[in-house]
């Protein structure tokens, strides 16, 4: 009877939304590139400083130190709001714009693609499915859009239904950004799936709307689900922390590290379960996704031909 309803409602569906940060592109695969890049945004809000105050009103410092102090102190500020307000985009004061704008890491220079990330899009479309975009980033605007024709994902994704949160104002798990989207495309809810990484707010959001949720948890994550599966059947695996490669930081850092889409992670306030709580929920059975995948390409074996409108 499960499997039935789980087939009933991928036959119904129509459209595929997707989160980007850590579903198509994931920084620690590249991650010198990530800070290249990083480094390089930091100097040019430092210039935009030095133009607008003058050196002798800065910090004494290299421009390096000083670079990255800057940017932590804008990460700090923008999480600190968004763990305030979650289901709002903080603005930025006029003063800073130039700056915010400098800080901005552009995509290309920084988060290649998943290998298999742009022949599934392909693919998918090709099978008649509608694609959109539902992602909390702090940059949208013009500057975007212009990395996703670099990046080839333009042609694949319907302009209309491309959900930024920097463009809206709104954040996921916010319903509105999603059915922003879906309203583009035509969509009803029970039309469309959410592919994302975030139990919080691409599967718990979603799944407000009653979406069909598919979950790409991050290497981490799929390594912690493991080690308690594990000890559930009696099994003693290696301690994990030994076997995390540079390119996969621990869960923390994970938390520590998530800025680039706009601090989209899986935490709880400071008053309550702690950053990974969300993580948690899902290990006791609490948060169910319909649907769990490794890697992008992993949909094509269940997504396999849309319904005709």
């Amino acid at each position: 009877m499960i499997q039935e309803t789980f087939s009933l409602r991928i036959k119904h569906i129509r459209c595929l939304l997707f989160d980007l940060g850590y579903t198509l592109w994931d920084r620690r695969r590249h991650s010198h590139l990530w800070y290249q890049a990083e480094r390089e945004a930091n100097q040019r809000a430092l210039s935009v400083l030095h133009t607008y105050l003058g050196a002798h009103r800065l910090p004494s410092g290299t421009d390096e130190a000083l670079g990255e102090r800057l940017r932590s102190l804008f990460d700090t500020h923008e999480h600190d709001l968004i763990r305030r307000f979650p289901d709002q985009e903080p603005g930025t004061p006029e003063l800073g714009i130039a700056v915010f704008e400098a800080l901005n890491v552009r995509i290309p220079d920084s988060l290649p693609l998943l290998d298999d990330a742009l022949p599934t899009l392909q693919l998918l479309r090709e099978r008649g499915y509608l694609l959109g975009v539902v992602t909390n980033r702090l940059w949208g605007g013009k500057v975007f859009r212009a990395d996703l024709q670099t990046l080839g994902l333009w042609d694949v994704f319907s302009p209309d239904a491309l959900a930024i949160s920097a463009d809206l104002g709104i954040r996921k798990p916010n319903p509105a950004i999603f059915l922003h989207a879906l309203s583009a495309l035509g969509i009803p809810p029970e039309q469309a799936a959410m592919v994302g990484d975030s139990l919080r707010t691409d599967i718990l959001g979603a799944q407000q709307l009653g979406i069909f949720t598919v979950w790409q948890p991050r290497p981490q994550q799929r390594m912690t689900i493991q080690s308690h599966e594990a000890s559930l059947e009696g099994v003693t695996k290696p301690d994990q922390t030994e076997s995390v490669s540079p390119e996969e930081p621990s869960l923390l850092q994970d938390f520590i590290d998530d800025t680039e889409d706009g601090c989209d992670v899986d935490y709880l306030p400071a008053n309550a379960q702690g950053r990974d709580g969300y993580l948690e929920r899902y290990l006791r059975g609490e948060i169910t996704p319909d649907l769990i995948i490794e890697k992008p390409s992993d949909l094509l074996n269940t997504f396999v031909k849309a319904v005709e409108g």
